[in-house]
Formats: structure tokens, C-alpha cells, sequence
């Protein structure tokens, strides 16, 4: 009777996995951790063998060689508006804890849980290695009112492209791209992604305004993170024949 419990068990759990709209498998992850894994140790290196900017670096700078599409944020500094990006990335980067709350999604949260790791781990590898190889200077560095100790720091060189607002938007769009697999009939969904397009929006701006980065960054970050959110889900959906 154990046995039979046992078996009977087994196959109503296969049958729940079955109906998941996503697949792990080898040729999709093994790349992608690849990928995330490789960028990640990259950036790393490239950042312990690089020194930051010296006071004779930051003597020879004139806002002037800046675009005058982003000179203006040479002129922000808001150490508040920073604090409060770092929440809300770090409220993006638990946001797949919401698929516990449905019924759909909470039976196969092993496999949500694992796709949207390769998203932050794909993003924040490509955005770290990104940012070493570029170098761009932080718009605080031009502004007289920022602590001269804040622009030697080696972050102060790591302003492309903006790694809060991609996060943002990865998280956003792979939360939204697997809640409408999960739950397609659902009435939140209009509401899903008009959060997913607007919250990196918001991120972008209050990164702009503190100070840490010019209106190009965010706007690459918004379409790195943008991108790889949807495509990584999508590159683990079960086709339909």
C-alpha cells in the first residue's frame, strides 16, 4: 500500500511539472551560466589590476567635453535618491518571490526561481564587465560639491552602463514575460507589463538625479536589461506544435 501511495504520488507530480510552461536543459543553461559566469570573473580582474582616478585626473576635467545631452547630470548629487535606488533594486531582485503567491507558479517555483537567477546572474555579469572595459567617468566627478574621497574610489570610473536601472528592468520584464506563460487568461496583466516598462523608467530617472549616471547609461541599461529578461525566459519556454 506504501508503495502504491508512493507511485500514485510520483505521477500526480510529474503530471503538475508537465503542465509547467518552461523547461531546464543543458544546451540553454550550461551557456548562459557560461556566459554570466565568464563576464562576472572578467570584470573582477580587469577591476583588481586597474587604478582608480588620481587628483591629477580629476584637475585635467572640464564638464565642457561632456554632450550636452547628459552634461546636465554633472550637476546632480543626491546621496538620498541614491539610497533609495538601492532599495528598490534590491525590491526588483526578490520580485520573483511574488510567484509563491499563485497557485500556477508556486508548484513550479523551483524552475521560476532558477530562470530569473540566470537573469540577474547574466545581467549583472554582462553590465560589470561592460562598465570595466568602458570606464566612463560618473557625472559626480564633475561636481565640485561631491567629496573629493567618493571620486577616488574605482567606482567612480563604472558609470556605463547604469547596473541599478538594468537589474531593474531584467527582473521587471522576465517577472512579467513568465507571469503572462503562468497565468495567460490573468486581468493583471496589462497591469504586469505597465509596471515592467514603467519601474526601470523610474530607476533611470532617480539614478540620473543622484548623481550616478548620465541619460545615456540608462537608457543602454534600460535595453540590456530589458532584453535579457525576455530573452532568457524565452529561451527556456516548451514550444507549443
Amino acid at each position: 500500500m506504501k508503495f502504491k501511495a508512493l507511485f500514485v504520488l510520483l505521477i500526480l507530480q510529474l503530471s503538475l511539472f508537465a503542465q509547467s510552461p518552461y523547461k531546464l536543459s543543458y544546451p540553454v543553461d550550461v551557456p548562459i551560466l557560461g556566459v554570466a559566469i565568464g563576464t562576472s570573473i572578467g570584470g573582477f580582474i580587469h577591476e583588481k589590476k586597474r587604478s582608480a582616478l588620481s587628483i591629477d585626473d580629476l584637475e585635467g576635467l572640464d564638464r565642457s567635453q561632456i554632450s550636452v545631452f547628459d552634461r546636465s547630470a554633472t550637476y546632480n548629487w543626491n546621496p538620498k535618491l541614491a539610497k533609495l535606488s538601492d532599495a528598490l533594486m534590491y525590491g526588483a531582485m526578490a520580485s520573483p518571490l511574488l510567484f509563491l503567491s499563485g497557485k500556477e507558479s508556486r508548484k513550479d517555483f523551483w524552475r521560476v526561481g532558477a530562470i530569473s537567477a540566470e537573469v540577474f546572474l547574466l545581467n549583472t555579469g554582462i553590465t560589470y564587465l561592460t562598465k570595466e572595459l568602458v570606464q566612463r567617468k560618473r557625472p559626480y566627478v564633475y561636481n565640485p560639491d561631491v567629496p573629493l574621497e567618493k571620486k577616488l574610489e574605482k567606482g567612480a570610473t563604472q558609470s556605463f552602463f547604469s547596473g541599478h536601472t538594468s537589474t531593474m528592468a531584467s527582473m521587471s520584464f522576465s517577472f512579467a514575460m513568465m507571469h503572462s506563460q503562468y497565468y495567460p487568461d490573468s486581468n493583471l496583466k496589462p497591469l504586469v507589463w505597465f509596471a515592467a516598462a514603467v519601474l526601470p523608467m523610474a530607476m533611470a530617472i532617480l539614478r540620473v538625479r543622484a548623481g550616478k549616471h548620465y541619460w545615456t547609461d540608462v537608457m543602454v541599461g534600460y535595453g540590456a536589461g530589458a532584453t535579457i529578461g525576455l530573452a532568457v525566459p524565452l529561451l527556456h519556454q516548451i514550444r507549443k506544435n
